[in-house]
């Protein structure tokens, strides 16, 4: 009698028909399983139409780093490090999406500030997230009203509002801002403030204490 050698192979169990979910948008899934070596291994675990998106939106440029000129020679190495510290506590990853930097001028807030923006983006960036925030100085905001900056301060995604109260502000232009601002904090969007005077809205100061990171450098 003639005997028949068997390969584990050629006892292949039924394909796996457990739902599995795609890695980038986290919904149900078919995927197409491929016996080798003695087991069942997915061909892909992502939907095709997204990996698609997923290289056009990873081909761009992604958007374009705007550096005012007051921070064109940025050094983060004379910053006060005690003060650097509390605010590289700011991330990505922070309950509050509010930093906001108290202090009299000319104490380098603004400096401290731009160094948690750079910080902030360059870890999304090392994430695969390429964009930026939106810059305005309140000098700017206040000599001239512009409806459309103080929408885009309401509505965009990220925003830097630099040396609040540094000049005396009337009339529609600070109560524009002012609601801007606190609408801002209110629906915890992210947001980088420098307050030199704490008179320019001091309900905003006391909404800052709940819902956000507040430095109060040295007076």
């Amino acid at each position: 009698m003639s005997s028949v050698e068997f390969n584990e192979e050629d006892f292949i169990s039924d394909e796996p028909t457990e739902p599995i979910r795609c890695m980038l948008c986290g919904g149900l899934m078919a995927a197409n399983y491929l016996w080798w070596e003695g087991s069942w291994h997915r061909s892909h675990t992502v939907h095709e139409s997204c990996l698609n998106r997923w290289n056009k939106k990873e081909s761009k440029p992604g958007k374009k780093r705007y550096v005012p000129e007051k921070f064109t020679n940025f050094d983060g190495t004379r910053l006060d490090p005690d003060a650097v510290a509390l605010a590289a506590e700011f991330s990505p990853d922070s309950e509050h999406h509010t930093l906001a930097i108290v202090g009299l001028p000319g104490r380098g807030k603004s400096r401290l500030v731009w160094a948690s923006v750079k910080g902030f983006f360059d870890q999304l960036e090392l994430e695969g997230t390429r964009t930026w925030v939106e810059y305005f100085s309140f000098v700017d905001l206040i000599s001239e009203f512009d409806k459309g900056k103080i929408a885009t301060i309401k509505n965009c995604r990220y925003c830097f509002v630099d040396n609040i109260g540094c000049v005396d502000s009337f009339g529609r232009e600070r109560a524009a801002l002012q609601a801007a601002l606190r609408a801002r904090v209110e629906r915890n969007a992210w947001t980088w403030l420098s307050i030199d005077a704490v008179s320019f809205d001091p309900d905003l100061v006391k909404q800052l204490q709940d819902k956000s990171t507040l430095i109060l450098l040295e007076q």
